[in-house]
């Protein structure tokens, strides 16, 4: 999702006293198994809850509770001192109530300054009719935000002088190549071209996804556009893109150039060239996540705030929509390249190289993210989800990621990401101003 705007709404963020246990009982709830849920959390934390009725007026919602519960709780183990407020119509609202007007059931938010973390909080719920919270180790679906990631194992490997940027993909592609034909003949492609997207391939703009249980097929079907892929098969239609449309077919492509050069599958490729030298420690790609990453997986929840069947789709299309993290760990991969830019750590990009793919002098020609302004950015919405950075383009001094178990969210997201650009800007101004750090997020 390259041309995603970013979109902010104005807020200010405060610091006041968190809200105590106590406080919680006078809210009501409409249904059994919301007090169900409240009985079994109360007794995990010693706490008792009343629940007044009040007829059958609802006051409040029971996940606008459990925001409230929630984040109560992190506050009192030591994050963040900082809440956020948002103001409407001349009145200040708390994150909870923010939450329940836009149907969000979890959100995790990640503001590193520097390279270091000044604000990581989660919100709400990963799985509602569980009544599971997020937790700084609640891994979402992040879509679009795939891309980038397969991007930077292949500029590893352009570093390395083992690619080249303006060499026809054919040279690199082994089990599958692109058919020829009078474009590619007149005009090879190449990697340049896939990560800018600047050739017409007229092929879906994102996967639809597919249903637990679904047969998932292959890459090489994928490719093919061979049952069960719901795609038609990667072909160049046109030799430039005119309309601007993009499409995963090139991320299709640049994952088969990294198994053709490594002789591993994707998934394996991703942990051992990116996540474990960036220690992502709860990252991964999968098109059929195992129990044990699942055990910490959020929900998706669709537009009508319903759980979605088998709680998430499946994306065989690895690169373009399988991946899986924290707000945490996306924070660190965006960090890497900004510390490359700035020449502090060469080991996956030297700083020329960085420039040539984040800073251009053209910046539609920025390569690994999206640039827009002042910033860098990127999205990805995956049914039940929805996930977007930004990050400083000017100093590299400032990273946002919020990722939310809601379809589609694009506003919400915006204005969350906006209020943490201001955390980091008030931070940048006033650098005595110190928003303490959980001592449970190392």
């Amino acid at each position: 999702m390259r041309h995603l705007q970013p979109t902010h709404k104005s807020g200010v963020l405060t610091s006041k006293p968190p809200l105590s246990i106590p406080d919680l009982q006078f809210y009501t709830f409409e249904n059994q198994r919301a007090l169900n849920h409240v009985s079994c959390l109360g007794g995990l934390y010693n706490q008792r809850i009343n629940l007044v009725p009040y007829n059958n007026t609802l006051v409040m919602k029971i996940k606008l509770f459990f925001a409230i519960f929630f984040g109560s709780l992190s506050m009192a183990f030591g994050q963040s001192t900082y809440q956020l407020q948002f103001e409407q119509d001349g009145q200040t609202i708390g994150m909870a109530a923010r939450m329940a007007q836009e149907q969000t059931n979890g959100v995790a938010m990640v503001v590193l300054l520097d390279g270091e973390p000044i604000f990581r909080e989660e919100w709400g719920l990963r799985d509602a009719e569980k009544a599971l919270p997020v937790t700084d180790n609640t891994v979402f679906q992040v879509g679009s935000m795939s891309q980038p990631v397969a991007q930077f194992a292949i500029f590893r490997l352009v570093k390395e002088g083992k690619l080249d940027l303006d060499t026809d993909i054919n040279n690199y592609l082994q089990s599958w190549q692109l058919p020829e034909n009078k474009i590619t003949r007149s005009r090879p492609v190449t990697i340049r071209d896939l990560c800018l997207q600047r050739r017409g391939f007229k092929f879906p703009y994102k996967p639809d996804g597919f249903t637990k249980g679904a047969l998932l097929p292959t890459h090489l079907q994928l490719l093919e556009g061979e049952r069960p892929a719901q795609n038609p098969p990667v072909r160049l239609k046109k030799d430039v893109n005119r309309s601007g449309n993009e499409s995963f077919s090139t991320a299709l492509i640049l994952q088969q150039i990294l198994m053709d050069y490594y002789q591993q599958f994707f998934p394996e490729i991703a942990q051992q060239q990116v996540f474990e030298p960036l220690g992502m420690k709860n990252s991964f790609f999968a098109a059929e996540p195992t129990v044990d990453q699942q055990r910490d997986m959020a929900v998706g929840y669709d537009d009508d705030n319903q759980r979605l069947a088998g709680d998430f789709m499946r994306y065989p299309e690895l690169a373009a929509s399988g991946m899986y993290t924290t707000a945490y760990d996306y924070a660190l991969f965006v960090q890497a390249a900004l510390a490359a830019l700035e020449g502090e750590d060469e080991r996956f990009l030297t700083q020329s190289l960085a420039k040539e793919l984040l800073n251009p002098e053209n910046s539609e020609e920025a390569m690994l993210f999206n640039r827009g302004g002042t910033n860098f950015f990127w999205g990805g919405a995956t049914k039940g989800f929805y996930s977007q950075f930004e990050a400083d383009a000017l100093q590299h001094r400032w990273v946002v990621v919020v990722l939310m178990n809601d379809n589609v969210n694009w506003r919400f997201n915006g204005e969350l990401r906006g209020k943490g650009i201001e955390l980091a800007m008030q931070q940048i101004a006033n650098p005595t101003m110190n928003p303490s750090k959980s001592d449970n997020h190392e």
